[in-house]
């Protein structure tokens, strides 16, 4: 166990550069910092040669001492922990998983993942937190939902971001955020010709707005179809992401009464649910979901956390009231417990 003596915790983050591994780690720190005072330092990490060193590096992590490997992979991955070395480490995703492992065998360090660890031996990576963790592993729990950064939006917060926005205070607001192909769902255009007569529908009523955004895995193809689906004074505000990035998801989540998330997309399920809502989720009409995602969905609807879209939406009513402190709780008492292999709090 290592002894936090120093007033602030040294943290370091490993960011791979996938929008919905970033949200992770920036969820867990928003929990951290209510807790403790941190110091906090960034790398941006790339696996090379992806395809190949993944199974090499999970067996040789798996099986080899620490003191064959540890080296080797900071290196690879352009890490040094020289200097001013991080009590913590945290990462989500999975080719941050090695670097997390080389720094976690380093005397002194303790790492945090927040995701599947798959093949790797989770002790490897100090503390797990995932959806199918194991939890015969100590330090393997089993989250309901990954950490978010964004939480409920106050009420002064929300008409600063609807006035910015520009959206008047009697709007019913819905946030539609888009995947794509991926997580065993692939889109038709008839999945989408059904999404944008939902919209279109909603967006009718003189009061009702819509703030639509897509990611990165709904294609350059699929955008496409979706702005010809979907007339443009449909949309109160539009984010093609990939036809130009744009950080919307905080003004969204603040500004909307209701939130709308394909089902492929496990990260901005947990952002909505997180910010106060029970989200709407549209399933295309083959979702093969893994078995770890979809027993998350199940248990999510079961938890009455999620709605399933049926033909067309509900009435929307003002607020998003909908939050569940127990996802707070949760994330306290997991940021809480890690402290306490420092300080024993």
């Amino acid at each position: 166990m290592t002894e936090l003596n120093q007033k602030e915790l040294r943290l370091l983050i490993l960011r791979d550069g996938k929008p919905g591994h970033e949200t992770k780690p920036d969820g867990f720190v928003r929990y951290l910092r209510e807790q403790a005072d941190v110091q906090i330092r960034e790398a941006n990490i790339r696996l090379p040669f992806a395809g190949l060193m993944r199974p090499l590096l999970t067996f040789i992590i798996n099986y080899c001492p620490p003191i064959v490997w540890r080296r080797a992979v900071l290196s690879m991955y352009g890490l040094s922990l020289k200097g001013r070395r991080p009590d913590l480490v945290l990462a989500a995703g999975g080719k941050s998983s090695f670097a997390l492992a080389a720094c976690q065998a380093t005397e002194g360090v303790t790492g945090v993942f927040i995701g599947s660890a798959r093949r790797l031996k989770p002790e490897r990576l100090g503390w797990v937190f995932a959806t199918d963790a194991d939890e015969s592993c100590d330090r393997c729990i089993k989250m309901p939902l990954p950490p978010s950064a964004h939480g409920a939006a106050t009420r002064v917060t929300k008409d600063e971001v609807r006035a910015r926005l520009g959206l008047a205070e009697q709007h019913r607001v819905l946030a539609v955020l888009l995947g794509g192909d991926g997580a065993g769902c692939e889109y038709t255009i008839d999945d989408w010709q059904h999404l944008a007569q939902v919209i279109r529908r909603f967006a009718d009523g003189d009061s009702h707005s819509v703030l639509l955004s897509t990611s990165r895995r709904t294609g350059l193809g699929a955008e496409r179809s979706l702005q010809a689906l979907i007339p443009e004074g449909c949309l109160h505000k539009s984010v093609w992401f990939n036809h130009r990035e744009e950080r919307c998801m905080a003004d969204y989540l603040a500004a909307s009464d209701a939130v709308l998330v394909t089902i492929d997309s496990v990260s901005m399920i947990a952002e909505a649910c997180s910010a106060g809502f029970k989200p709407l989720i549209f399933r295309p009409q083959h979702a093969d979901l893994p078995n770890r995602v979809a027993s998350l969905i199940s248990r999510l609807e079961s938890h009455g956390m999620i709605t399933p879209l049926g033909s067309d939406l509900p009435v929307l009513v003002a607020g998003n009231d909908n939050n569940d402190p127990a996802l707070d709780r949760f994330w306290r008492a997991q940021v809480q417990a890690v402290l306490a292999e420092f300080n024993d709090l």
